[in-house]
């Protein structure tokens, strides 16, 4: 694998605010994006990076100043990102609503890999797309997910599985601890926001 500097990264979110993004993986001579996580320590911290196999033909140039404002979105014509603010609800009902379109607009599959979950809402729009025969799969931790759902005042996994929707944790003692889903095996939704009220509002 080649080297890289960072003129050939995408940056889509930081440490200090919950970044999530929406995005179809383009696909140029049977190349295809990919991504993965990791600490940058300067000038900013916990970034969300996506990586190109060829940047020369996937990628653009990022100005970190855009991030360090703490913009509340940008896009591109197959990228869209979002910031939640703990001083402003307006900002998570907004990435809810973004959300809850994506799952109306699904028409075979969805795909769920998240750590936590607690949004009455996204379920009763997962229970429709079930309904409507859309397969749902998802992947959860089994402390931070199964667990805690069961513990709940109002546990929302059996009224999904009762529905149709396949949920496992990942079988392992490590933390399942991705936040992602694929709609239609065409776009992906994926950052550091987790599928709770926290994540969207504190």
């Amino acid at each position: 694998m080649r080297s890289w500097d960072r003129d050939e990264i995408v940056i889509v979110g930081e440490g200090y605010g919950n970044a999530l993004l929406y995005r179809g993986f383009p696909m140029i001579r049977k190349q295809r994006a990919f991504w993965r996580r990791f600490l940058w320590f300067f000038p900013l911290f916990g970034l969300l990076l996506f990586f190109f196999r060829d940047p020369g033909r996937f990628g653009f140039r990022c100005d970190r100043s855009w991030v360090q404002r703490g913009e509340r979105a940008r896009a591109g014509r197959w990228w869209q990102v979002h910031f939640t603010d703990p001083e402003d609800e307006r900002a998570g009902e907004a990435i809810l609503s973004l959300l809850l379109d994506r799952i109306e607009g699904a028409q075979e599959t969805i795909d769920i890999a998240a750590f936590e979950f607690d949004l009455p809402h996204v379920a009763e729009a997962l229970i429709a797309a079930r309904r409507r025969g859309v397969t749902i799969r998802w992947v959860t931790d089994d402390v931070h997910g199964i667990l805690a759902d069961r513990q709940a005042p109002d546990p929302l996994f059996p009224r999904l599985q009762e529905a149709g929707v396949a949920i496992r944790d990942d079988g392992r003692a490590g933390l399942m601890h991705d936040k992602f889903l694929v709609f239609d095996g065409k776009a992906v939704w994926t950052g550091s926001l987790n599928l709770t009220r926290r994540g969207l509002f504190r």
